[in-house]
């Protein structure tokens, strides 16, 4: 059976190789350069008598590089990424929003008291109250086993009713949802969550995706006859059949072409769509007869934690930065870097100074919208408001006279009690929660609180919210909080990517590959140049020398930086691959996906994958396979499945 690899992928082989004979290359040159600076017949003598032998040398090592360059270039494949934040098929929360049970100064939810109201009862009319264990937990096997329900039944009894919470009309992750409250508040968490396992399931599924195949668009809309001759209102497929119904607009399956006559050469047939959508990789039935295979590579970034989440990816993505053209791994990485350390944020919020003035490193917390910041500065002055307030007075007239209504504006805020200041703040809890205009918002405090599994969290309550709660008269003692309201806000909006099949090259995703290759073989080729040459070559180098210098500079850097990526690796922590090879296409990749042994499990509760699918033709082109003459020299091994 096929299993996971969680070694390092360091470079064993081949990428080391190359790049040895690229900086021996590049030394070679650099000290013919050098050479050649001093002089046309120094040069000449050089390379025609002296160094011959190395100029020898260095021909047969331009072979040998050379000859190891075209199967590296052009590799391509097939390439799915899962994203956790899709809408589609992704996890956001882990836990439904619910009200916001009201809290004690200590921060433990405050409950209603259970009054048993079943007359088969013994324990009718009697009244109970949670202990303060369960308050601080919230798991109901801290509760205390004299608590009844209203029914007059234990937590162990069949039907048993939990405890209710008193709550707050304001909707919170992990607040109290009747329909789902079970009297155990299960962890919760803002940043987006996809156990692994899930992951390798979705992967395995998109092979059998009915909608992920190729698709056209029309690049010559403005076409209203096709045929030869103009005479047919459709236009044609490759196989010259018209098509049933056509749209200028839409999308097809297949490419469309402005003739159907098959005499012709396709290129003479006007093809008028172009591929916007590669599809996914439809390899079906047994190959194994013909000794064909297939060779696909997985690719699972999974933690138990974002912080280590952020950290795998930052690995994956030093080795493939450009591994998705839609971005969608970086996108990931910068969005997850974002909800553990957002931005600053700044509203206006008309501050109430009887209570107080805002300063930096307060806290504050919207009484509607539950959105929690701490001020990154000192609030700024804007505005002292003035408010004006008018009153209307009826004046009885003297003796022999009208009386009349006259009209008297007051500036309630003559005392400067209100004034207006722009808040620059740093988001806590969840920071995709958003102050609203108009709301209240009130100095907090920050309370810790453990999960069932023993994680600690942090919550966040208004300074004295316990008077708001309290069903007697105002604690003696308590401070009021700062308070003011919101007067303005910055909104953000957040994006997104759908997880189907692309096409790509090695090219297209790691950085400098391209060039990486081309500058070699102009190396390559530079180098035979260097050793054939002809006293007219060597009169023309000399004259661009100095050109020559610092373009083989700036090669040197390029190959440099790749270089220092393919031998450095990819470190394991956090990382799975898959290297898999099939006779039986498709099917064999959805086998061994979700069979092969050593796999991330659930507990990897954030995780991310990326999955590549070798081209056969590429393979009988080239004569390799794609994907093996890329990995394999990085140390994958492609079992059979």
């Amino acid at each position: 059976m096929a299993e996971w690899q969680r070694n390092s992928l360091a470079d064993t082989g081949a990428f080391k190789q190359l790049a040895e004979q690229g900086e021996a290359a590049i030394t070679t040159v650099q000290s013919v350069l050098q050479i050649v600076q001093g002089g046309a017949e120094v040069a000449k003598l050089f390379l025609t008598g002296i160094a011959n032998p190395a100029a020898v040398a260095a021909a047969a090592l331009a072979d040998a590089l050379t000859a190891s360059l075209n199967n590296y270039k052009e590799s391509g494949y097939f390439l799915l990424i899962i994203d956790p934040t899709n809408d589609n098929y992704g996890q956001k929360l882990n836990s439904p929003f619910g009200l916001e049970m009201r809290r004690d100064e200590n921060g433990d939810p405050i409950f209603y008291r259970s009054k048993v109201a079943s007359p088969d009862s013994e324990f009718l009319g009697q009244v109970f109250t949670v202990n303060d264990s369960y308050r601080r937990s919230l798991k109901l096997a801290d509760l205390d086993n004299t608590y009844r329900d209203r029914l007059g039944r234990m937590k162990d009894d069949e039907g048993f009713i939990p405890p209710t919470p008193r709550t707050i009309d304001r909707m919170v992750l992990g607040g109290y949802d009747p329909a789902t409250w079970t009297g155990t508040q299960d962890p919760f968490s803002f940043l987006p969550q996809m156990p692994a396992d899930k992951t390798i399931r979705l992967m395995a599924e998109a092979f059998d995706d009915e909608g992920d195949i190729p698709k056209f668009e029309v690049i010559e809309t403005d076409l209203k006859t096709f045929g030869d001759k103009g005479e047919s209102k459709v236009p044609f497929t490759k196989l010259g059949s018209p098509i049933t119904e056509y749209d200028a607009h839409a999308t097809f399956r297949v490419p469309l072409y402005v003739s159907g006559n098959t005499s012709l050469a396709v290129s003479d047939r006007k093809l008028i769509t172009r591929q916007i959508k590669s599809g996914r990789p439809n390899y079906l039935g047994d190959t194994s007869l013909t000794g064909q295979t297939i060779t696909g590579l997985a690719f699972i970034i999974a933690a138990q934690n974002p912080t280590q989440f952020i950290d795998s990816l930052t690995n994956v993505l030093k080795l493939f930065p450009d591994l998705d053209p839609t971005n969608t791994l970086n996108n990931l990485k910068k969005a997850f870097e974002k909800l553990l350390t957002p931005d600053n944020r700044k509203i206006t919020v008309r501050v109430d100074t009887r209570y107080g003035e805002f300063r930096k490193d307060d806290l504050i917390q919207g009484e509607a919208s539950g959105a929690v910041g701490k001020l990154a500065e000192n609030p700024v002055l804007i505005d002292t408001p003035v408010l004006n307030k008018i009153e209307y007075t009826y004046k009885i007239g003297a003796l022999n006279s009208i009386g009349g209504m006259s009209k008297v504006t007051t500036n309630t805020n003559a005392d400067g009690r209100y004034k207006e200041y722009q808040i620059e703040f740093t988001p806590l809890a969840d920071p995709t929660n958003r102050f609203i205009p108009d709301e209240p918002v009130y100095e907090a405090q920050p309370i810790t609180k453990t999960f069932n599994d023993g994680t600690e969290y942090i919550t966040y309550k208004a300074v004295g919210e316990e008077i708001k709660n309290s069903e007697i008269d105002n604690p003696a003692g308590v401070r009021l909080p700062k308070y003011g309201y919101v007067k303005g806000i910055n909104p953000i909006a957040p994006n997104s990517t759908p997880p189907d099949f692309i096409s790509v090259k090695a090219a297209d995703f790691i950085p400098g590959w391209a060039d990486f290759f081309d500058g070699l073989i102009e190396l390559a080729n530079g180098i035979k140049g260097f050793a054939e040459g002809t006293s007219e070559f060597i009169q023309t180098l000399i004259d661009t020398i100095d050109d020559l210098l610092t373009k083989f500079t700036k090669l040197v850097n390029a190959l440099t930086e790749l270089i220092t990526v393919l031998t450095t690796g990819l470190p394991n922590a956090g990382i799975w691959y898959l290297g898999m090879e099939t006779s039986t296409g498709n099917d064999g990749f959805k086998s061994g996906l979700t069979s092969a042994g050593n796999a991330p499990d659930s507990s990897y509760v954030f995780s991310a994958g990326f999955l590549l699918v070798g081209d056969p033709v590429i393979k009988q082109l080239s004569g390799a396979d794609p994907l093996k003459v890329l990995f394999e020299p990085l140390g994958v091994e492609f079992q059979s499945v």
